[in-house]
């Protein structure tokens, strides 16, 4: 129907433009239906289908001298093809165009028939499925860093020298490297289904010397029951020393290919935990650590800003109700007997070596006989003196430490003095000396079971300490808050970022920045909980040696 009115309007208006000489005279044209309303003339100019409703400055509708909906052959106007696309009638450059074009809509989706906003997901779903609008290649996008066929410094524009082995040109880094890449493997890893620009390519370095991890979601939000704050607090409080992070990413880099893709896929499912339970076996196929070093992996894989779930250590270590932190933590680095070996790499770099010492007593004798040694990860302390008196600082907990002790009746021989025997016992002083130091030295202050009932009372933190004439600096603190121990909450303050670092509190899926206090754990009025109560405490190796 409208096609022969097209026809019927443009023969009326040829024959009036071809035999009426006074172009300002009126024709047999119709109006268009904006003119008709207001009963203006038409006037027809070379092909030109003029409304003199605004002849000076066009039509009100678009601004041109012709309307949005003309019809006329004679409109030497072209309508505009995205618009048709998205359903709007209207010629290039007029205001409705305009319009139309300021919603952000692209032009290049709307030649495929797509509607979609430019830059938008369903814009890089279409250059991806279709061609990038940059570089016309499939499987990019033009917002892509690594969108490759016009050189750029980004790029350097080198065609990749792996693609060109397995015949394929294309640049290094591109769109087309990477697609090849996911289907040969990885030039990086090897591992088919990767590529260098994967960010989970395990030989790609994750920002976790940059960045803080995100928090984590406690487990209670997905299940019902008690919370997983002991879960979340000490592992914020591991992920904070440098010495972790080194560990954890190089697992995550040495793991077998199919062992992370399984984790991780296990790691990022949106899901309830399977609840594995402290006193329970679980996937005795390999270690704790693993599971660590994904759940460390996944920490750093969006904005810091937006919680994590910690699937993989609610799975193993969750019996919806909530737990001791240094209990998890010691099941998580040391393993459960016959069933799983824990965290042996962890283990390592926090663990230090003591030897014991038996030094004669006899008088003024110096004879020492060198005995046997052991490992230690960590140092448990208490927090009050023999006479009961509460210790305010992690310092004075540590420096009350007892290293040495009296064994009496040995029968060995001193190497100084020769005293000692079968018939000659003596008394030996027992001595523990570190001959290893910790790259991580981590204090468990032993609040719940004292001869004076739970302690729990306000522990400094200290910023410093020395420990035998080696000088170590706080990394993270795992605190209990509540006024017994058999419930209450965990939170973690931790140093995160590059060094110096940025001090955190992290509460579950909230993180923010501490305040001196907080770092300190000398808070008495943390939200409604009162005062914070440090209960597991890491430090980190300083290079300098005490001299007092």
């Amino acid at each position: 129907m409208l096609v022969s009115g097209v026809v019927a309007v443009g023969a009326a208006g040829l024959l009036a433009s071809a035999h009426d000489d006074d172009r300002g005279a009126s024709t047999a044209v119709e109006p268009t239906p904006q003119c008709e309303s207001d009963e203006v003339e038409i006037v027809c100019s070379v092909g030109v289908h003029v409304c003199s409703e605004n002849t000076a400055h066009g039509c009100q509708s678009c601004q041109k001298t012709c309307h949005v909906d003309c019809s006329s052959p004679l409109c030497s106007f072209t309508l505009c093809g995205t618009c048709l696309v998205l359903g709007v009638f209207t010629h290039e450059d007029s205001v409705l165009c305009a319009q139309t074009h300021r919603l952000g809509l692209c032009d290049a989706c709307a030649h495929f028939s797509i509607i979609a906003e430019m830059d938008s997901d369903l814009c890089v779903k279409t250059q991806r499925t279709h061609d990038c609008h940059a570089c016309h290649q499939r499987h990019c996008w033009q917002t892509n860093p690594f969108c490759g066929r016009v050189p750029s410094a980004a790029l350097g524009a080198e065609p990749c020298k792996f693609c060109l082995i397995a015949g394929v040109n294309t640049f290094a880094n591109s769109a087309w490297c990477a697609e090849k890449q996911r289907l040969m493997g990885c030039h990086h890893c090897n591992e088919d289904g990767c590529s260098t620009l994967d960010a989970w390519c395990p030989q790609k370095s994750y920002p976790c010397n940059e960045n803080r991890p995100a928090p984590f979601y406690n487990a209670m939000r997905l299940r019902g029951g008690g919370g997983s704050c002991f879960i979340n607090a000490a592992l914020q409080a591991l992920f904070a020393p440098a010495a972790i992070k080194g560990v954890l990413a190089k697992l995550w880099r040495e793991m077998p290919a199919e062992r992370r893709r399984n984790l991780l896929q296990s790691a990022k499912q949106e899901r309830q935990p399977s609840l594995g339970g402290l006193g329970e076996p679980w996937d005795t196929t390999s270690n704790y650590e693993d599971l660590l070093a994904v759940t460390h992996r996944v920490s750093f894989a969006d904005d810091a800003g937006m919680p994590a779930h910690s699937h993989l250590m609610n799975d193993a270590f969750y019996r919806l109700r909530q737990e001791d932190s240094d209990e998890f933590l010691r099941v998580l680095l040391e393993g459960r007997v016959h069933v799983n070996n824990g965290s042996p790499n962890l283990v390592r770099a926090m663990s230090g070596t003591l030897r014991q010492f038996l030094k004669c007593t006899n008088g003024s004798c110096s004879g020492e006989v060198p005995s046997t040694t052991e490992n230690f990860q960590w140092l448990n302390l208490s927090v009050r003196t023999e006479s009961g008196q509460s210790h305010t600082c992690a310092q004075g907990a540590l420096n009350a430490m007892h290293l040495e002790t009296v064994v009496e009746g040995l029968q060995n021989i001193c190497p100084v003095c020769n005293r000692g025997g079968a018939l000659d016992k003596q008394d030996w002083g027992k001595q523990y000396r570190v001959i290893e130091y910790p790259e991580v030295l981590t204090l468990v202050l032993n609040r719940w079971n004292t001869l004076h009932g739970a302690s729990l009372h306000t522990v400094k933190a200290n910023e410093v300490i020395y420990f035998q004439g080696r000088r170590y600096a706080l990394a993270s603190t795992v605190c209990h808050l509540g006024a017994t121990p058999d419930g209450g909450h965990y939170i973690a303050v931790a140093r995160q970022g590059p060094a110096p670092g940025e001090w955190f509190v992290y509460d579950d899926e909230r993180c923010s920045r501490a305040s001196p206090m907080q770092i300190s754990t000398e808070s008495m009025d943390y939200e409604h909980w009162g005062n914070m109560q440090s209960y597991i405490l890491m430090y980190t190796k300083a290079l300098e040696i005490a001299t007092a």
